[in-house]
């Protein structure tokens, strides 16, 4: 049987791997996208190429801040409890569109279509655009619970010195 403090290693461990795992899914499909994609890719205007390196620099951060995580730092407790924050809504009104995830289950309503949806994975999308219409909202329920354990921790050094002979660090 596990002790409360093995635990909460296992789920610092489990947090950090799902930010650290989706951030690499991220960073991994953009030279994908390159190679089978290369004409639609490079033929874009230079906002969408902003974007785009923006998305890469969200995939980036949240595979460096998995990786801290991962080690005990204290800083990476902040941020991951942002990153997975700010991958809580999901929402669609006439002319915005917002969904970040970096691993994660995200169930969606779509009230001018009437249903729903499931986005499982890495995703980031932001557009700003007069032809979204309709409304959807959502939440990533991983980020939910990962947010809602990492705001129940103390203190990530604190709680991982305490687990170091776990051999988890």
């Amino acid at each position: 049987m596990r002790s409360e403090s093995q635990n909460t290693a296992l789920g610092v461990k489990i947090t950090a791997l799902l930010l650290a795992g989706g951030g690499l899914l991220g960073l991994a499909s953009v030279p994908i996208a390159l190679v089978a994609f290369p004409q639609q890719l490079l033929s874009q205007p230079p906002l969408k190429v902003a974007f785009g390196g923006f998305y890469l620099f969200l995939d980036g951060w949240c595979t460096w801040i998995g990786f801290d995580l991962w080690r005990g730092k204290s800083h990476a407790l902040k941020w991951a409890r942002i990153i997975f924050a700010l991958q809580i809504p999901y929402v669609t009104v006439p002319g915005f569109s917002y969904l970040f995830q970096t691993a994660g289950v995200t169930v969606q309503l779509f009230f001018s279509s009437h249903g729903y949806n499931l986005k499982l994975g890495s995703y980031i999308s932001i557009f700003v655009s007069p032809l979204i219409e309709g409304y959807a909202f959502g939440v990533n329920i991983v980020a939910i619970a990962a947010l809602i354990y990492l705001t129940r921790l103390q203190s990530l050094t604190y709680e991982m010195k305490k687990d170091s002979r776990l051999g988890l660090i």
